[in-house]
Order: structure tokens, then sequence, then C-alpha cells
């Protein structure tokens, strides 16, 4: 601003961004002023637009995730040492999880049952199935381990009531549980429940174990016509099988039956060729056979040898008139000598015709 000479000022205007005394924000983006809302216009709809996720800031992420402090964090180590059999590795982890724990972890207790089953330690691992059952009510599998250690144990009669109690707790039948239940009541020698319990698991699913288990009991009873049934009926679905051809084979033996016997006897060494009860089983059923056919050949020997002492006699009855001087002198006939033919007189013979000559 200055002083035109007329009592007046003269008021120069300036462009803006030549103006040295004007403060004006400037924006962060030459588009989008900072107090502007960004707007898009398409087809004459006016739509809000935001940032790209390149344009933000980028939150910075943990390199490693944070570990579950979680009751069962360690099961699934857990079964990969116990199915690879690695028991010394299972029982460390077992150990550090109880702890951890404060033996609340019922996968932990369990595979540790099963460890000390295996190791023959019965007693222990049943109270630790036990507390696996308290740890959780519901679970059958936990139920069906403490009647399996009680059959171990031989307490048969609570081993049946454990499984009665577990089978109240499944939506479907299972044919183990059935078929240990069989296994139990033939050890009680109820074999009428052991009966109706196996065939039922057989319906169920057919297994060798539970058809072996059935000819047993028939057996028992002494009735081997349906042992031999049934395990004629396991070979239909297990042809393969030597344990099942083997017990038929010596069925058969038993019933003199020996060529069938001969026939299981062979298919068990087919496919297991070092079955020890088969190959005693095969022996002594040849040893029978070769006993039986020496036998024959000694009769059939004894008897040629009486048709050919038989024939001697009948012929030196009408050679000699006197047979006591001639089986006294005389070597032995022959069978290829002439009936026409005259032998030579003994010396005892030939004397006594000379005196009666003379």
């Amino acid at each position: 601003m200055s002083n035109n000479g007329l009592g007046g000022s003269i008021v120069i205007l300036l462009p803006e961004h030549l103006d040295p005394y004007l403060k004006k924000d400037t924006p962060t983006h030459s588009m989008n002023p900072v107090a502007e809302t960004p707007e898009s216009h398409v087809n004459g709809m006016t739509s809000t637009t935001t940032a790209p996720g390149s344009a933000l800031k980028a939150k910075s992420r943990p390199r490693k995730a944070p570990e579950l402090q979680t009751v069962e964090r360690r099961n699934w180590l857990i079964h990969l040492h116990y199915v690879r059999r690695e028991f010394d590795m299972c029982k460390q982890l077992i150990r550090e999880q109880l702890e951890e724990t404060r033996g609340m972890c019922e996968y932990a207790n369990y595979v540790q049952g099963l460890i000390l089953r295996q190791e023959g330690k019965i007693q222990e691992s049943f109270e630790l199935f036990q507390l696996c059952n308290i740890l959780n009510p519901s679970s059958v599998d936990n139920i069906k381990q403490m009647a399996r250690a009680l059959y171990l144990l031989g307490r048969h009669r609570l081993a049946v009531e454990a499984y009665l109690q577990a089978e109240d707790k499944l939506d479907k039948p299972d044919w183990e549980l059935h078929h240990n239940l069989g296994v139990c009541y033939m050890h009680m020698k109820d074999y009428e429940g052991a009966r109706e319990q196996l065939l039922f698991a057989l319906e169920q699913n057919k297994h060798h174990q539970t058809f072996s288990t059935l000819a047993k009991i028939y057996l028992l009873e002494n009735d081997i016509p349906s042992a031999i049934n049934t395990y004629r009926a396991a070979i239909e679905y297990f042809p393969e099988n030597s344990e099942l051809h083997t017990t038929l084979g010596l069925l058969y033996m038993q019933l003199g039956k020996y060529q069938q016997a001969f026939e299981h006897l062979g298919t068990t060494l087919t496919f297991d060729p070092t079955n020890t009860r088969a190959i005693l089983a095969a022996g002594s059923m040849m040893q029978l056979m070769l006993e039986f056919v020496l036998t024959l050949c000694c009769l059939c020997d004894a008897l040629y040898h009486i048709k050919i002492a038989s024939c001697i006699r009948a012929t030196r009855t009408l050679m000699w008139p006197w047979p006591s001087t001639g089986w006294l002198h005389r070597p032995f006939l022959s069978p290829h000598h002439s009936g026409t033919t005259l032998p030579c007189a003994s010396l005892g013979k030939r004397n006594m015709l000379q005196q009666s000559a003379v």
C-alpha cells in the first residue's frame, strides 16, 4: 500500500503465490486437501473413497506365535512317540505334562496306563484308568480300559459289570465290547451267555479271534462237529489264516479223517512254513501212515510165505513116502522145481532102501 499524492492510498494487489504475508496451510495431497473428504464422482453418483492399504502404516507383527498354555498342548507329541513305541521319550513328555497340569491331563494319564499295561503293571494301569474316568466320566474308552484291566487281573465278574456299564453309554453296538464280554462269560463257565455275546459280535464284524473263541466254547462242551463248522466258516472269511487251518486239521485228525487233515495242514505250511504246530501234526500223521504201510507190508509178506509153505507141504506129501525123513535130510524145496522131476534121495533114505533089497 502507498500514497498517490491525492490524499488517498493506492492498494497494490499481488498474486497469492507472491504475497509473503499470506499464510496458508499446504495440503498433503494436491488433489485432496486435508480439510476435504476424498470423494469420487461416477455417473453422477458421489461416493466416499479411502486410501489404499499400501498407504496405511503397516503394523509390526511378532516373530513367533505365543505358546498356548492349555492342558493338552502336548497330546499330539505324546501320541506320536507312543505309536512309534518310543516309550522313554513318551514317559518324559507325560511327566512334564502332568507336572504342569498337576496330574489333571486325561490323555497323559490314559497313555501312561497303556504303557504300564504293556510293561505288566496291571494294577497301576487300572488305577490310572480310574483317574481318567474321574476326569471324564462320559468317556466310554476309559470304562473299557478299566474292564480290560479287571479281566487281566482275573476279576471277571467286575469286568462284566464294567463292560455292561460301557454298553449303556454307547450309541451303536461295538463288536469288541461284545467279544470281550463273551470271553469273560467263558471264563466264568457261562457258555450260553458267551455264545450269545460272540454270535452278536460276529453279526457286527467278522473277526478271526471271535470265530476261534466260539469254536473253543464248542470244544469245551465236547461238540466237535459244531467247532469244525465254526472253523470252516472262519476259513471262508480268512482263507490265509494259518492258525485256523492248523486247528481244523488237528480236529480232523482227532476224528480220523486224515485226508482232510493233511489238506489243511498242507495249506498252513504253504502260508507259514515255520509253523511248529502244523509241522508236528503233519509229522505225527505221516508216522501213523508209515506204520500202517509197514504193517501192511509185513502182513503181505507173511501171507506170501504162508502160501509158499502150504504149496511146499502139498508137493512133498505127494513125492515122498517118508516126509519126515525128507524134512530132516532134504534141503528147502524151491518153488521153481517141476512136479515131475524127482529130487535126489538123501543118504539116510538110500541106505534104508539098500538094506530092504538085501
